[in-house]
This record gives structure tokens, sequence and C-alpha cells, in this order.
């Protein structure tokens, strides 16, 4: 049962992934780019930014992640929307395809859940075999 529990989340979750990735996967152009380090204004921290030339325009796009190091030059693949080439992101597995703060709340939620259901049919189960047995339970043809 918790084999077929996980492989249900795998699925779900994939075909989640497939269609709500912005920008969109199937609309979308996949272009390299170079990290270059920018300088944040806010709390002055080197942050890398992707560097990536559509349309003939230059555009950035932030490329820290968790869990993610880059250096300086590094060539990276930024998809985009054509229609919109600012609204871009970094095309890889962690990052693009995986993020942290879908995985962590789904597989809580889906855990939570899973345990509850589990919980709730056993106990039930339970109370079902009782009241069946007390059913069928032969009676005496004739009383004593």
């Amino acid at each position: 049962m918790i084999r077929t529990a996980i492989l249900f989340y795998i699925i779900i979750y994939s075909l989640y992934t497939v269609f709500t990735r912005r920008p969109d996967y199937f609309d979308g152009t996949i272009i390299p780019a170079t990290i270059q380090f920018n300088t944040e204004v806010h709390t002055q921290k080197k942050l890398p930014f992707a560097h990536y030339l559509a349309s003939g325009k230059m555009y950035a796009v932030d490329a820290s992640y968790l869990f993610r190091n880059y250096h300086s030059g590094e060539q990276v693949q930024v998809i985009y929307e054509a229609s919109n080439p600012a609204q871009a992101g970094i095309y890889s597995w962690w990052g693009y395809w995986l993020r942290w703060q879908e995985i962590i709340p789904s597989l809580l939620i889906y855990s939570i859940l899973f345990y509850a259901a589990f919980s709730i049919s056993k106990k039930e189960a339970g109370d079902t075999i009782i009241e069946t047995e007390k059913a069928y339970r032969k009676k005496k043809k004739y009383a004593d």
C-alpha cells in the first residue's frame, strides 16, 4: 500500500510540474546564458545572475537557489517566454523542475492525509470485522 501511495505521489507531482512551470516548458525557448555576479542594492550581497541575449536585448535573471553554487563565467541554460523575454528561469532539474518550496509542503500534506486515511480505514476495518462476526454467528436452532 505504501508503494502504491509513493507511486501515486510521483505520478501526480510529475503531472503537476509539467503543466505548471513558468516560463512554460512547451512554449518556452531554451538558450545558453553566462553567470555573472551582481551586487544586490538592499543587502550589498553578491548574487549570481544569468545574463542572456534574447530578441536583440540583454536580460538577466536571478540564478541563486538553495544548494546551487555558480562560478563567474559559468555557462547555464535559461528558459524564457518568447512573448516576454524578461520572464525567465534557469533550466535545470533542481530549480526549474524540482523546487523545494513545492516538494516539502506537498510531501508534508500528502503524508498527513495518507496517515489519516490509513488510520481511519484501519480502525473501521477492525469494527467491521467485529460487526460481521456478530452478524454471521451461528445461532442455535432451538433455545435452551
